[in-house]
């Protein structure tokens, strides 16, 4: 990733209104763990290009790994507005909506990226693991562990699924 950080930054030398090489810079700061060169980063993607739903993205979900959930939402709803579609986006969004405590926000959000991103013949497991967790912390064991079911089976390369799935099977089980 450094390599691809001195391919951005040199870029950029070339072109400073290059908002593109700005965002991949972010991603690669992310990478190397520079948390603050991604938000600079991507801050100045977002200036030069407002309409650049992908870095207004990766800011919501910079600060939701930072655990500031309003700021989070706020760059989510930014970039829902400019993709509507964006089930990613809307997974974080209720992920930054439950840990602000809207519920059922939250849950419907979930659902509405799920069913984004099966429409789009793209499942996203962190869809899947976001809403199974929801389901479980509230109660509905069964609902939670075919949700991970489901997801299991649509994303075998996920690995965290199929484990959630299998401990929630095992507590469902009579002893």
């Amino acid at each position: 990733f450094a390599e691809a950080q001195r391919s951005f930054t040199r870029a950029i030398e070339l072109n400073r209104l290059y908002a593109e090489a700005y965002r991949g810079l972010g991603m690669t700061d992310l990478e190397l763990k520079d948390y603050q060169g991604a938000y600079h980063a991507w801050l100045r993607a977002v200036d030069l290009n407002p309409q650049d739903e992908k870095s207004k993205y990766f800011l919501g979900r910079l600060f939701y790994e930072a655990d500031i959930p309003n700021q989070a939402a706020a760059w989510l709803r930014e970039a829902l507005e400019l993709k509507p579609d964006d089930y990613q986006a809307m997974t974080y969004l209720g992920l930054s909506a439950e840990a602000l405590g809207l519920d059922s926000t939250a849950l419907q959000l979930y659902r509405k990226g799920l069913a984004q991103s099966n429409a789009q013949s793209k499942p996203y497991s962190w869809a899947y693991l976001s809403l199974g967790n929801f389901l479980k912390k509230h109660g509905d064991q069964k609902q939670a562990l075919a949700v991970l079911e489901e997801g299991a089976q649509k994303c075998p390369e996920a690995h965290e699924l199929t484990a959630l799935a299998e401990l929630l099977a095992a507590d469902n089980q009579p002893q």
